[in-house]
């Protein structure tokens, strides 16, 4: 049985960054909605990021620590000495730094939480580290590296704004015409919290990790499914079991 027959299921990430999703969930005859809930832009003001690179590349550095694919993005350009050591959250923000640098990522946790990262990185006193990350990132990691020691440059590398699929999903949800919705990031949840209108059930919400279901977890929206790995069979894996279980009731 196909539990995916039929399904409309949103996709929340970024424009483009769904495609090779959709067309898994067209081919098993679901009905995919794009609808990008944020999107990436350059910092206001470039000019820390470009002084912090500039560090990176003359060897200020001990640590580069990544913890998004889109940190490695919005630092394509950058050159990554070998003596500075790479800690990447996440295999596919891993995948990314060998991709774009040729490096393989000195630590990446076992969890996919930043939390997770100052202990997998082993003894941090002394050491110097450059954090690029988002605008809205939280500073929970950067106190926890500064609480084991290192010295901490935190930048932001890039924007996260809204995405322009927040009208298009709001009205499907009100249609009732969304069957469950994928999300890949803290910053689509929050997004889509706003959507959600009071008292009323989401459809399945279907996580691509643990991050971004405690996110849910944290405003409020119930998570139906959590994929194993964070990659595209596992999301399809997670929507079959969900529509299974439904299925079963």
């Amino acid at each position: 049985m196909n539990t995916l027959a039929g399904r409309r299921i949103a996709i929340t990430r970024p424009a483009g960054r769904g495609d090779t999703l959709a067309e898994r969930l067209r081919a098993q005859g679901a009905i995919p909605l794009l609808t990008p809930l944020i999107a990436y832009a350059p910092p206001d003001d470039p000019a820390p990021l470009q002084q912090a690179l500039s560090r990176l590349a003359a060897g200020a550095y001990d640590w580069l620590v990544v913890t998004s694919r889109q940190a490695v993005q919005a630092l394509a350009a950058a050159t990554v000495p070998s003596a500075t050591a790479i800690a990447a959250v996440g295999k596919g923000t891993a995948a990314d730094c060998r991709r774009i640098w040729g490096r393989e990522p000195a630590s990446v946790p076992d969890e996919e939480l930043g939390a997770a990262l100052p202990q997998a990185m082993g003894n941090l006193a002394g050491q110097r580290v450059l954090l690029p990350c988002a605008d809205i990132a939280p500073p929970t990691l950067t106190e926890a590296l500064r609480a084991a020691g290192a010295t901490v440059d935190r930048v932001t590398a890039y924007r996260t704004i809204a995405g322009s699929g927040a009208g298009e999903l709001a009205a499907a949800l009100q249609a009732g015409e969304v069957d469950a919705i994928v999300l890949a990031s803290g910053s689509a949840v929050r997004q889509l919290r706003a959507l959600i209108l009071p008292h009323t059930q989401p459809p399945a919400l279907v996580c691509i990790g643990p991050s971004t279901a405690a996110v849910c977890a944290a405003v409020d929206l119930p998570v139906a499914a959590v994929a194993e790995r964070p990659n595209d069979d596992a999301l399809l894996a997670a929507l079959a079991q969900v529509f299974v279980a439904q299925h079963a009731r």
